[in-house]
């Protein structure tokens, strides 16, 4: 943005108030009046405190003339009338008294950067010599009174950065002689009125960060002399091209609209000064206009967040004052393989700092030519397109890199080892690529990296130890590779605040220095091999907020002093065989909203923790109580009682014996009963060869706990619930839970196991596999797994 005011008209009182003012042992009446009305500014301007020893309104009392008071200018030609105020950045924060009114001669008035609140004083508007109004970066509220257009020589109005509300006033038409209206960040609304055109003189219009609507081009159509024209982030919306006679445009700031309509294609004879264009976050469609080039001092180009399609114009390397290039989050590209033939030009715009092409249609190889752009260049972003190819090696030329995005692309091959180049690097995205090999030594060499990303690749290996020369390191993810190994314990750093490293082969046991990182706030380790005991350091990691270690084998109990991870939001320790009871100390963590310890071998009582929203524990048949949407057996507490009498003694050793050999009896009618299913069973295991057999609790967690809500029918014999095995691809399946209760269930399984094998129904492909076993209360269950149609 250009300065908001002239430093000319500064100059002007400056020089004013270097006059010398001889104070006689009398005042003029007009004078006094000056006087009187400055007094009563002050007590204004002062708010409800007294005047700051050595602020600018300590020096306004009666020991010298007020011509000599910091802040006030006074006439030459013999006056003593004041002509200005300049108070601003004064850390005032009271009220504009309608006094000021009393200062006839007031030219201008200067109090931005201050505290100022309240409304302003309509009194303003009968200042009829007033000429500069700079009251921005306030906490002034109300409307812009209307009385303000009574103020004809206005030349300059800044009233930005404030919390104005209503309309441009209507009346405002009469300011014909107006060269800056700036109101940027208030809360005015309406529609920009059209009398604007026939502003003439009008230089610089600032009307950002409001909540002004409708259509805004008859308003500014013809303004000549204007040079700046910021109107970004408010709700206007139409086509906005072509636009005439605004051939003194240099900076255009229209982004955060929703403007429509394709870009003017004759940008050189429409805005041939132009050195800022900013059209981002829109609603303009058509192709980049080539005409753009011939732009000579353009420096930057902001058209992200468009509709733009087609491809980038090769000439723009005729720009050689282009600092930032920014089109992302558009549909340009045809995913040709020539998508990217004007990289080569671009290495012409030696000053060019930052090029943002993410989220498109490009397609094709990275060019060798992208190592030529000058150490200047800071930003490379070209994430989310279809770039195929490996990174080039002249990658490591661009020494000016802060910031390299290849993410969600298609690129294959290795990491550069030139990559080690790029010391100056503080973010690297490579994530959700093809990449594989190992991630290169050459890496420890980023000593700025603050964020390494470089998940769902098919990288192997091991994290470099190297990386331990990034001690500024905050955030690292490479989840979803093939690393595997012992994860090495001294390559994460103090700022580490973000670790992922879920979904590889990692073994052995886990490191317990994640305890001493007392930044970290999300450590998400699951699935992995990991194995041994969970570190009881955990506890020591003050700000996790996050802790994430599913799907590992660790054994033992649940340390205690996890309990002392009063951050803690997020606690996932299901999928791995841990055993012992749950901790009590869990019930201190407060603020804890999800926990999750199902499949392990966890007994005992389950806490009631009144302030966890999301409470799973399913798989640990041993647990018990808790609350009732658990679905746990209840407790069973053994009661302190008397000493048994001999009597008893023998009356229990009796029943024990008779209960002995009743179940003896059971067992050898249970053997024979045996027997006799067996063959049935046979015929069940005969059908289910060739076919991966299921868990109850692979089931269970298919169908989240047979829950209503995957409830799809009910039959004579059972219920049928749909569900998603994650060894089945993710494809959906139907499982049929046999109500074992109803007579003749048990032999429709067996039925059912030999019909569905040769039958298919326009809902069933064909049945996968079957499941007989104890579900967690230990009763039988059987079902059969069907994939869906």
């Amino acid at each position: 943005m250009s300065p908001r005011w002239r430093c000319g008209t500064m100059h002007l009182f400056i020089i004013l108030s270097t006059i010398s003012v001889v104070c006689s042992a009398s005042t003029s009446p007009e004078e006094e009046n000056d006087r009187l009305a400055l007094m009563t500014l002050r007590d204004g301007l002062m708010g409800s405190g007294a005047p700051a020893p050595g602020g600018a309104l300590s020096s306004w009392n009666n020991s010298v003339h007020f011509c000599q008071w910091q802040g006030v200018v006074c006439g030459g030609d013999g006056l003593k009338r004041v002509i200005a105020l300049e108070l601003s950045g004064q850390m005032l924060s009271g009220t504009v008294s309608p006094s000021i009114v009393n200062l006839t001669f007031l030219e201008g008035v200067f109090l931005s950067n201050n505290s100022l609140h309240g409304d302003m004083p309509k009194e303003i508007g009968n200042l009829g010599r007033l000429q500069f109004l700079f009251l921005r970066q306030n906490s002034l509220q109300g409307r812009i009174p209307a009385e303000l257009s009574n103020c004809t020589n206005l030349l300059r109005l800044s009233l930005s950065h404030n919390n104005l509300t209503g309309e441009i006033p209507s009346q405002f038409g009469s300011l014909l002689q107006l060269i800056q209206l700036d109101v940027i960040n208030n809360n005015l609304a309406g529609e920009v009125p059209t009398f604007l055109r026939n502003f003439s003189s009008l230089n610089q219009l600032f009307l950002g960060h409001n909540q002004f609507h409708g259509e805004i081009r008859d308003s500014i159509q013809g303004l000549s002399k204007l040079v700046t024209l910021s109107v970004e982030s408010n709700s206007f919306s139409g086509a906005v091209f072509p636009l005439h006679n605004l051939s003194s445009l240099q900076i255009i700031e229209m982004s955060d609209n929703s403007f429509t309509g394709a870009l003017a294609p004759d940008m050189d004879a429409a805005f041939p000064k132009a050195s800022f264009l900013s059209f981002a976050r829109n609603h303009f469609t058509g192709a980049l206009p080539p005409s753009l080039s011939n732009l000579s001092g353009l420096s930057v180009i902001q058209a992200q967040g468009n509709g733009l399609a087609g491809g980038v114009p090769d000439n723009l390397g005729k720009l050689s004052n282009l600092v930032m290039l920014q089109l992302g989050n558009n549909l340009l590209g045809s995913e040709k393989s020539y998508d990217l033939s004007f990289i080569h030009s671009l290495t012409n715009c030696t000053k060019l700092k930052r090029l943002i092409l993410g989220n498109n249609r490009f397609s094709g190889q990275l060019p060798d030519s992208i190592g030529n752009f000058t150490s200047d260049l800071q930003a490379l972003v070209m994430g989310s397109n279809s770039i195929t190819g490996s990174i080039p090696e002249g990658i490591g030329e661009l020494s000016g890199l802060y910031v390299i995005h290849f993410a969600s692309n298609s690129l294959s091959g290795t990491i550069p080892n030139s990559i080690g180049k790029l010391t100056q690097i503080s973010e690297m995205h490579l994530q959700e690529n093809n990449l594989r090999g190992g991630i290169p030594s050459s890496i420890g060499n980023l000593t700025n990296l603050l964020q390494l990303s470089l998940s769902m690749n098919s990288l192997d290996g091991n994290i470099p130890k190297t990386l331990a020369n990034c001690k500024s390191m905050e955030i690292i993810d490479v989840s979803r590779n093939l690393l595997h190994g012992n994860l090495p314990e001294d390559v994460f750093t103090q700022h580490l605040m973000y670790c992922n490293i879920s979904h590889n082969s990692y073994n052995g046991m886990f490191p317990s220095v994640f305890g001493k990182l007392r930044a970290l706030n999300t450590l998400d380790a699951s699935y992995n091999n990991f194995s041994g005991e969970i570190p009881a350091q955990f506890g020591d990691s003050s700000s996790l907020e996050f802790l994430n270690m599913a799907g590992n084998s660790f054994n033992g109990s649940i340390p205690g002093s996890v309990g002392r991870l009063r951050s803690l939001k997020w606690l996932d320790l299901s999928d791995n065989n841990l055993s012992g009871a749950i901790p009590k100390e869990l019930a201190d963590i407060a603020g804890l909203e999800n926990l999750n310890l199902s499949f392990n071998h966890l007994k005992g009582e389950v806490l009631l923790l009144k302030n966890v929203a999301g409470v799973s524990v399913a798989g640990n048949i041993e647990l018990c109580g808790g609350s009732p949407e658990l679905q746990l057996h209840p407790c069973v507490h053994q009661k302190k009682g008397k000493t048994l009498s001999r009597k008893a003694v023998i009356a229990i050793t009796l029943s024990v014996i008779l209960v002995s050999i009743s179940l003896l009896m059971v067992a050898l009618l249970f053997i024979f009963h045996n027997n006799h299913r067996k063959n049935k069973k046979d015929q069940v295991e005969d059908w289910a060869k060739g076919y991966q057999r299921v868990t109850y609790a692979q089931l269970f967690k298919a169908t989240e706990g047979f829950a209503e809500a995957n409830l799809i029918g009910r039959g004579g014999f059972g219920d049928v619930y749909r569900g998603i095995l994650d060894q089945d691809e993710g494809k959906p399946l139907a499982v049929k839970v046999l109500n074992l209760l109803k007579h003749g269930a048990s032999k429709s399984f067996t039925a059912e196991c030999k019909i569905l094998r040769r039958t298919r129904h326009r809902n069933l492909l064909s049945i996968i596999t079957s499941c007989s076993s104890l579900d967690y209360k230990g009763n039988d269950f059987k079902a059969l797994v069907e994939r869906k149609s």
